[in-house]
């Protein structure tokens, strides 16, 4: 009786994934997440739109998105605040920034700070308001940004050196900085990788 079951399922082996082995689609898996989504009442786009014509990303994922480093501090978006709207030259990305400082980061800002905060104090650093990445210009929608130690306290309200003060008033792009990499990653973000 072993014998006979083994052998049938020697032979019933190939007939098994003959009937069952179909060709895969290479999107299978985003359409069954596409569903579980759609079932869930969450969007599964990249981005979504309203009726005025903002578009947000998903919420999904971490809070903050990491845009840019240097040897003083990285630099995060906030998802929440993420926004993009416009046209052509019109359009523009909105969305709250983080710093998060580098130890060698921290002493410098102290140092660059003209005695408004003491060196390796601060951690981070928050925009109060949203700044404005345009496509030929950014400036930020508040004069200040909340710098924290690394407790969560508020150390300082205004602008360091981390922001350069070009954030305090309508600046151009320098090519290549830091800012229009900024500006082209969040860009790309909502499809507009030209």
């Amino acid at each position: 009786m072993k014998k006979l079951f083994r052998v049938l399922a020697v032979l019933l082996i190939p007939f098994f994934f003959a009937t069952t082995y179909t060709s895969v689609d290479a999107s299978w898996l985003s359409k069954t997440l596409e569903r579980l989504d759609r079932s869930l009442g969450s969007s599964s786009s990249a981005t979504t739109s309203s009726s005025d014509g903002t578009m947000r990303v998903s919420q999904k994922g971490e809070r903050w998105i990491e845009v840019s480093s240097n040897k003083y501090f990285n630099t995060f978006v906030d998802r929440r605040s993420l926004t993009a709207k416009g046209q052509a030259q019109h359009r523009e990305v909105r969305a709250n920034i983080m710093h998060v400082f580098t130890p060698l980061g921290s002493q410098w800002l102290g140092n660059q700070s003209r005695g408004d905060v003491k060196p390796d104090v601060i951690t981070i650093s928050i925009t109060k308001d949203v700044v404005v990445f345009g496509v030929n210009h950014f400036y930020s929608t508040s004069h200040d940004a909340q710098y924290y130690d690394t407790h969560g306290n508020l150390i300082f309200e205004g602008y360091l050196a981390d922001f350069n003060n070009a954030y305090t008033y309508s600046g151009k792009y320098v090519p290549m900085s830091e800012e229009e990499q900024i500006k082209d990653k969040l860009f790309a973000m909502f499809g507009w990788d030209y």
